[in-house]
């Protein structure tokens, strides 16, 4: 009797070994056959058992309770791997059409939803109040601390209104040469995880904390060093608080970036970038602490929906038969 194994008996499925780069391990048989040919050979066993008196005779060529146990473990691990295939046929200007094509409308319905300035105030009052009662409303005094220092105010202004579209960009094109295969999952996280946050912009209108006595418009504070104008904070949409999607980008890009790195290092540094914008984002008073953690919530759940991790991956081992 052979032992139970995690491939098809029958050995004539593609040759390639390789696991990580895509492709079908060696002596692993589609399934639609090899299931045949299993199930064949299973009742040929079962009627060769009956036949030998309970002695537990076989036949040669039946399949045993490990290899049809494996049969099926491996027409699983097959449907997988076929789920899990990247396009190979992935048009850098596809993909450029297609982010171009989603950021266009994403800023047009964010703009869309600063409608009622009333209602995003109260919103902003309901957030704050919250924040109050979970001892997380410390946006006042990291504001005053950053007014205080010019220079770090403006440099504030600049990682707020640059980098938010400059990282977010250059990360998608590094993870597109650098790993194709992840490239598509990781870009569709992010598309639900903003397509999700405009809908709060809409349903949600929400006030940033300059909106409120007694916070300082760093933006406004720095138009005379920046791009921005002292006009509604750099134009930005000023009641689309919650979520706060700067962080929320910031922190795809660190998952992404750590996901690549190689060095333990590399990959802590990563994580930098979004910590760095959650500060940014709140001492400037354009978010809430909430904002930022709502945020990060709606990326980190679509990344762990929408892309794979290593504990789901299927194990392929080749035993000889």
């Amino acid at each position: 009797m052979r032992a139970a194994s995690t491939v098809f008996p029958e050995s004539t499925g593609p040759t390639s070994t390789s696991v990580n780069s895509g492709t079908v391990p060696s002596r692993i048989r589609w399934p639609v056959r090899s299931a045949a040919s299993y199930a064949a050979r299973t009742a040929a066993g079962s009627n060769a058992i009956a036949a030998g008196s309970g002695s537990g005779a076989t036949v040669e060529g039946a399949v045993t309770t490990g290899e049809c146990r494996a049969g099926m473990t491996d027409i699983r691990a097959i449907g997988r791997f076929v789920l899990n295939q990247p396009h190979t046929t992935l048009s850098w200007k596809r993909e450029l059409a297609l982010v171009i094509a989603f950021l266009v409308p994403y800023d047009l319905i964010r703009l869309a939803a600063a409608n009622d300035r009333d209602v995003g105030v109260r919103h902003a009052r309901d957030v704050l109040g919250l924040e109050h009662h979970l001892g997380l409303d410390v946006e006042r005094a990291l504001n005053h601390a950053l007014a205080a220092h010019h220079a770090l105010e403006a440099a504030a202004g600049f990682w707020y209104a640059g980098l938010h579209y400059l990282v977010t960009p250059a990360v998608l094109i590094l993870l597109y040469r650098r790993a194709p295969e992840r490239y598509q999952r990781a870009r569709l996280a992010l598309m639900a995880a903003t397509a999700v946050a405009l809908g709060g912009y809409l349903l949600f209108p929400t006030a940033p904390p300059r909106f409120l006595p007694g916070y300082v418009d760093t933006m406004v504070a720095t138009a005379d060093v920046g791009w921005w104008t002292t006009n509604a904070s750099a134009g930005l949409n000023e009641l689309a608080a919650m979520p706060s999607m700067h962080v929320g980008w910031a922190l795809w890009c660190a998952l992404v970036l750590s996901g690549l790195a190689r060095r333990p290092l590399l990959k802590a540094l990563a994580f930098a970038y979004p910590a760095i914008t959650t500060l940014v984002v709140v001492a400037t008073a354009n978010h809430w602490v909430l904002d930022a953690v709502a945020g990060a919530a709606l990326v980190l759940g679509a990344w762990r929906a929408l892309t794979p991790h290593p504990e789901r991956q299927p194990v392929y081992v080749a035993m000889s038969g």
